[in-house]
């Protein structure tokens, strides 16, 4: 394995989905960016639907990012529901409403310093 090989694997992350099979790798500083994002949007305002939190990324990461941003927010909003870090509530017409589970304030912020630390795996 050549050393491109071990730092290209060793700055990404491979990513959790809540119906438990294994969700795409990623760049862990993507990751990173993406999860304090959404924790960040929920925390100040309580719960969101999923075309918010789309909205918002585009227009507040668009120019920030080169891949396709609303595929990859997705998968980490996938994620943290499969982390138990948020909560996903399917209301009438498909919308999906994003909300932080109770009980799980402190385990975000332990998660948002393992994140900053970078020890997500």
């Amino acid at each position: 394995m050549n050393e491109a090989n071990v730092h290209s694997a060793i700055d990404r992350i491979e990513l959790q989905h809540p119906a438990g099979r294994s969700g795409p790798l990623i760049l862990r500083k993507e990751y990173e960016q993406l999860s304090v994002f959404i924790l960040s949007m929920l925390k100040s305002k309580g719960e969101i639907t999923l075309t918010e939190l789309l909205e918002a990324a585009h227009e507040k990461l668009k120019t920030k990012w080169s891949g396709d941003i609303l595929w990859t927010i997705l998968n980490v909003k996938n994620d943290l529901e499969a982390r138990r870090l948020i909560k996903i509530t399917h209301l009438k017409r498909c919308v999906q409403v994003i909300s932080i589970k109770r009980k799980r304030t402190q385990h975000i912020k332990t998660f948002l310093r393992s994140v900053s630390a970078k020890e997500v795996s």
